[in-house]
């Protein structure tokens, strides 16, 4: 349990994170192309 839990908020975490870096991919080329 402890260690599904762990790999759970890991995962969280992770998604969590790569959709603020392509988020914040996406106003960088917005703002360079402009």
């Amino acid at each position: 349990m402890e260690r599904k839990d762990r790999i759970d908020g890991f995962g969280a975490l992770a998604l969590i994170g790569f959709a603020t870096v392509l988020a914040f991919n996406q106003v960088v080329v917005k703002h360079g192309t402009a």
